[in-house]
């Protein structure tokens, strides 16, 4: 064997040692007794390790950045990479793998598989820097999805975000008709191939930013989007190793996340409560059994830890955050507690106003941005304030026109005479205005905490993200989020029945069949919380699941 032919064998030895045992487990032993020669011939062709190291190093850069061919030939790059981005990877090769990635990446389009493959096998640094590098070329045009069906493989395969945000974002100005058609044909193409080709991660919402010719351009395609998924969705569940039908309301509850999400493998992995905490000025007509400076007691025992909220988030490993909207007093000045105040607690709307218009925009669009922030696949919300059930009553009465009496409950646990006190407070209240508006009923009759939740809906249901609505209070919120942008009751899915009298009339309001049915009516998000773990199996059912055929079962004739 002459010395070329020696090197090369050692080298070959020396990689195969290195990706399996790390750069600290690369000795000169290990490598002689992996390439079946002394470790002395290994000292006469390197200057000792450091020059066995160099070398593979040298070795490991021709072989990354060499142009790619198919999946075949690049078999390596996944694993090189791997021991490239490690803790301790060889001094002076970030650079060469970040060179590889970006080759890996522009050749993705039309090897998904190769993509695929580099996400499987590397590190999260891998992964990371690939969904990164890929994300920033669809959005700069610079990695092209011309073909659909490459560009739907490849998205479902990265688990990546759907392009169609990106293929139609713009700076919220109008365009030219016919370059508007031209950018949702195109991302129309792609999520129809997605669908065509098996299913993909790809969403079919319109982002805030879109113009005004692409929204009214994009209504019809993205009604057929919407339908060719729900027709997916629904084929994909009676083809589950089950009868059709048979898990009930889980099924369209599944239907239901999919849609919601884009996806026909949809995540139900991480759910955030959150508590909205305000007071009310009507709690001085003595509409509540409690007094006032509950409502910041509770506060305070929520970032404790000690509520039920609290205790229910921890059961079924929910997320809790809480805001004050606009409690009486001054503001706490505490850690954790999110400061949102509006001021402090709303006007007797007995009299006037609950708020001005100015404060309702402000607590719509404070509760929209903590809507759409964050990560998490289901958001709850719910509340803290004396009298807020009062606030709700007169709130859902002038969106839905249902009388007072139907409505009015008993809240904290008022007595007879204490409820039909709170109802005659109410019918006052009522006739100080006549027909409103959406947003003009929550300015007259609304909490701070009520309008910041409905924002928060309205937020959340934009940002893809399914609203998990709890009792009677968060209800009402719901309306308004309905009744101010509409295609927010898509994303809604209700936890319970609430035992407060008039629940039942918001939600027959909404066309809302709830989930579940416990004889509760706390608030703060509990009903919610426990209608979590339906979704979670929900979605699992529909993305773990096997099929007649993926089981080898035979299926319904």
């Amino acid at each position: 064997m002459d010395p070329e032919e020696r090197v090369r064998v050692i080298l070959d030895a020396a990689e195969r040692v290195l990706l399996s045992r790390g750069l600290q487990g690369t000795s000169m032993d290990a490598v002689a007794a992996e390439a079946g020669m002394s470790k002395r011939t290994l000292y006469e062709l390197f200057d000792g390790r450091s020059g066995l190291v160099e070398a593979l190093v040298r070795r490991l850069r021709e072989g990354i950045v060499r142009p790619l061919g198919d999946v075949q030939q690049a078999l390596p790059l996944a694993q090189r990479l791997r021991l490239l981005l490690t803790p301790e990877r060889l001094p002076g090769t970030g650079s060469v793998a970040l060179e590889a990635l970006r080759a890996v990446i522009a050749e993705a389009p039309h090897q998904p598989d190769l993509a695929a493959r580099m996400l499987e096998e590397g590190p999260l640094a891998v992964r990371r820097l690939i969904r990164e590098e890929l994300e920033r070329g669809i959005s700069r045009g610079e990695i092209a999805l011309d073909d659909p069906g490459a560009a739907a493989a490849l998205l479902h395969r990265m688990a990546l975000p759907c392009p169609l945000e990106r293929l139609l974002r713009t700076d919220g100005a109008d365009e030219p008709l016919e370059a508007a058609r031209a950018r949702v044909d195109r991302a129309v193409a792609v999520f129809l191939a997605g669908m065509a080709a098996g299913g993909c991660g790809i969403g079919c919402r319109l982002p805030r930013r879109a113009g005004a010719t692409i929204r009214a351009w994009s209504q019809e395609t993205g009604a057929t989007m919407t339908e060719t998924l729900a027709a997916e969705l629904q084929r994909r569940i009676d083809l589950k190793t089950k009868p059709p039908g048979s898990l009930g309301r889980i099924e369209a509850l599944a239907r239901r996340i999919g849609l919601v999400q884009g996806s026909l493998t949809p995540r139900m992995e991480r759910c955030q409560l959150t508590i909205f905490a305000a007071d009310h000025g009507i709690a001085a007509e003595g509409v509540s059994l409690f007094p006032q400076e509950v409502t910041r007691q509770m506060v305070l025992n929520f970032l404790a830890g000690g509520a039920a909220a609290n205790v229910f988030a921890r059961s079924v490993g929910a997320d809790l955050r809480v805001v004050d909207a606009g409690v009486a007093g001054e503001p706490f000045g505490v850690a954790g507690l999110i400061e949102r105040r509006i001021g402090a607690g709303t006007a007797n709307f007995l009299t006037g106003p609950a708020m001005s218009a100015g404060q309702c925009a402000a607590a719509l669009e404070a509760g929209r941005a903590l809507g759409a922030d964050g990560e998490w696949d289901a958001v709850a919300y719910g509340e803290m304030g004396i009298a807020n059930t009062a606030t709700a009553a007169a709130l859902g009465h002038k969106l839905t026109g249902v009388g007072l009496d139907v409505l009015t409950g008993r809240g904290t646990g008022l007595d007879d005479p204490g409820l039909a006190q709170k109802r005659a407070v109410l019918e006052r209240a009522a006739a100080r205005t006549g027909e409103l508006a959406p947003q003009e009923a929550l300015a007259e009759y609304g909490g701070f905490e009520i309008a910041m939740m409905a924002g928060a809906m309205i937020g959340a249901a934009e940002a893809g993200r399914v609203v998990i609505v709890d009792g009677f209070i968060a209800t009402s919120a719901a309306l308004a989020a309905v009744r101010l942008a509409p295609g927010t009751r898509d994303a809604m899915v209700f936890a319970h029945r609430s035992e407060e009298q008039g629940h039942g009339a918001l939600l027959d309001a909404l066309g809302a069949e709830p989930l579940l049915s416990l004889g509760m009516r706390l608030g703060e998000g509990t009903g919610a919380l426990l209608a979590w773990p339906l979704l979670k199996a929900a979605a699992a059912m529909l993305t773990e699941m096997a099929s007649f055929a993926e089981a080898g079962v035979t299926g319904p004739a």
